[in-house]
């Protein structure tokens, strides 16, 4: 009997000893642990719902608060923004417009809620004009636009491709930039000097390989080989990105293999999908990857082997959304090139353009309104602008297909500090 006690003192006295060291090791788990443990309870509670019953509510989920990280901030700021914009609001946020001066900048705001703007040429002047000219018409745009700030943007390329010069060096040509610069210091220094005069946006780099056919693209592309283009503009891209610019990458899906200038008439590229996957498609691609694509610039070119509609790549469904946006997998902003040049104004009324290029996937349409045959002008942006809102009334294209479009536009404002 008391042996029998014995024994049962000392087994006792065992289970105390391990329950006291199984809690010990609870309460010392490392960080990396702890991390762990959290994140299978949010697991667990996501699987979880729209069950009922005690196992949702018997596991300790975290709050939304404790859940939530920088793009779910962003993704919540942009869903209520676009909860209480007006239909002209959104369409203002789906257009790039060119303007001669702040005056006529301020008509766009007034009355399109323009929501991105374009400098060219004829807008170059002192850095400080411009500077002071810029942060007007951000404020302008706060005020009127349900306090969206502006993507302003530029063609600051380099070599033939300089908008602003008054205040800038001449800037190399991508080409001469790629054999003799350090291409991520170069980018970063060109955009900090644009980010300093309020652009936020630069229309660059080309992804196009020179395959020594095209003048219009030449000494613009930074190489002759898909390879040597992906090094150079992944390089370029980083530079640009640490002084906190847009950039975007052009001209998807590649406007190398053809010596027609789109800015008179429409390109044809006769390459499978295939082909250009092999080297045009590769810069574009790798950069996606990269998480390099703040945006892409898609050109007026057709690929009948492609698309057998003889569509331009800018108004092209199968294009954007089932090549860019699906088979590539890019779910950032994606503009037109100019909608008044030939390769589209000569087959293609304002009014096709706008809801072809929406109904493809693209987010904006640039317009720079310029009194020249192969630019859009103002009478084109306008008669686009008011097309838009018919045809959405009308159900030409739907209220999902802009709302989309619209938080593309924002996500990326909001990473800009614009929202």
């Amino acid at each position: 009997m008391a042996i029998n006690r014995a024994f049962q003192t000392l087994f006792l006295l065992l289970v105390l000893a391990t329950l006291s060291s199984c809690q010990t090791a609870e309460k010392t788990a490392t960080p990396d642990q702890a991390e762990q443990n959290l994140d299978g309870l949010i697991i667990q509670g996501q699987a979880s719902s729209g069950n009922t019953g005690q196992s949702e509510s018997a596991i300790p989920v975290p709050t939304p608060q404790a859940q939530t990280r920088p793009t779910d901030q962003i993704a919540l700021r942009v869903s209520e923004k676009l909860s209480t914009m007006t239909l002209r609001q959104k369409l203002g946020q789906l257009f790039m417009v060119g303007y001669t001066d702040a005056r006529d900048a301020d008509e766009l705001i007034r009355l399109y809620n323009a929501g991105n703007l374009v400098l060219m040429g004829h807008n170059d002047g002192p850095p400080e004009t411009i500077r002071e000219t810029l942060t007007h018409l951000q404020g302008r745009a706060r005020s009127s636009n349900n306090d969206i700030g502006l993507l302003i943007a530029v063609d600051q390329e380099g070599g033939s491709v300089q908008r602003l010069r008054n205040g800038f060096p001449a800037l190399p040509s991508a080409k001469e930039a790629a054999l003799n610069r350090d291409l991520e210091a170069y980018a970063r220094a060109l955009s900090a000097d644009l980010v300093a005069l309020g652009v936020n946006m630069n229309l660059a780099p080309v992804l196009d390989i020179d395959y020594g056919l095209s003048q219009v693209i030449g000494t613009r592309a930074f190489g002759e080989t898909a390879a040597s283009v992906d090094t150079a503009t992944s390089q370029y891209l980083k530079g640009a990105r640490a002084s906190g610019i847009v950039s975007t990458l052009k001209h998807f899906p590649g406007h190398g293999s053809t010596g027609t200038d789109s800015h008179r008439e429409l390109p044809v590229v006769h390459k499978t999908l295939s082909e250009l996957s092999e080297q045009d498609l590769a810069p574009f691609m790798n950069n996606i990857r990269r998480g390099l694509a703040d945006s892409i610039m898609v050109g007026s070119i057709a690929f009948p082997n492609i698309d057998g509609s003889g569509l331009p790549a800018s108004i092209s469904r199968t294009m954007v959304q089932d090549v860019l946006r699906g088979q590539l997998g890019y779910k950032g902003v994606v503009l037109t090139d100019d909608a008044g040049m030939g390769a589209l104004k000569r087959s293609y009324t304002d009014e096709e353009v706008v809801t072809l290029a929406l109904n493809a996937g693209v987010d904006i349409v640039v317009c720079i309104r310029k009194e020249e045959t192969t630019s859009c002008n103002p009478r084109q942006f306008a008669a686009m602008f008011n097309h838009l809102e018919n045809a959405v009334k009308s159900g030409i294209v739907s209220q999902t297909t802009i709302d989309n479009a619209v938080t593309r536009v924002l996500t990326l404002k909001a990473r800009q500090g614009l929202l």
